[in-house]
């Protein structure tokens, strides 16, 4: 294995041991020697990747943004627009252990983002992107006769985006009332609104 590689994984499990932690405990759990015991690595190991706690969270917030985005790079794009955007916003929203784990690890970096500029500045890129590729996708859809004429792309990739941060708060923090099956159902809903003619 080359050094470069090899440098990456240790530095990805490391990475992965700052998921858990987030996932299972809380961020406020994420420490220099919390990551090393999970890793089962010294804290030495652990400063040698991240010199400070808060390089290890930055990293840590681009490692789950980077989870996400390959998670809705391996969607199929090639169906009906409605399909297509279903699947897109379920990646986000807490319907399955992977996803519940994942979200609340978002969750938890994008409440810290409100007190730190550079996760922030994290957060408000993924955003854009999210935001811009709903938009692009609702005029494709527009374009294909699939997605109401008279609406805004931009405006609804936003309202989109509430919808989904609504949705995910509610499904972690009241799972009895807000199941799945009705988060999933508020979805279909709004993109039937989206998609009537």
């Amino acid at each position: 294995m080359a050094r470069a590689e090899e440098y990456e994984d240790r530095r990805r499990e490391l990475l992965e041991a700052v998921f858990r932690i987030t996932a299972e405990r809380g961020l406020d759990e994420v420490s220099i020697r919390t990551v090393a015991a999970e890793a089962g690595v010294s804290v030495a190991k652990v400063q040698y990747y991240f010199r400070t706690k808060d390089e290890l969270l930055l990293a840590g917030f681009e490692h789950v943004m980077q989870l996400l985005e390959t998670r809705q790079q391996r969607l199929d794009y090639s169906g009906p627009m409605r399909q297509v955007l279903r699947d897109c916003l379920l990646v986000w929203l807490p319907i399955d252990a992977e996803r519940i784990a994942s979200t609340r690890v978002f969750l938890a970096f994008a409440v810290r983002a409100l007190h730190s500029p550079q996760l922030a500045e994290i957060e408000v890129k993924l955003e854009e992107e999210v935001v811009s590729s709903l938009a692009a996708l609702i005029a494709r859809g527009q374009e294909l006769g699939q997605i109401r004429a008279g609406v805004d792309p931009e405006q609804q990739a936003q309202l989109l985006l509430a919808v989904l941060d609504g949705l995910t708060l509610q499904m972690l923090l009241n799972p009895e009332v807000m199941t799945v099956r009705r988060g999933t159902a508020a979805v279909d809903a709004y993109l039937d609104a989206l998609c009537s003619s």
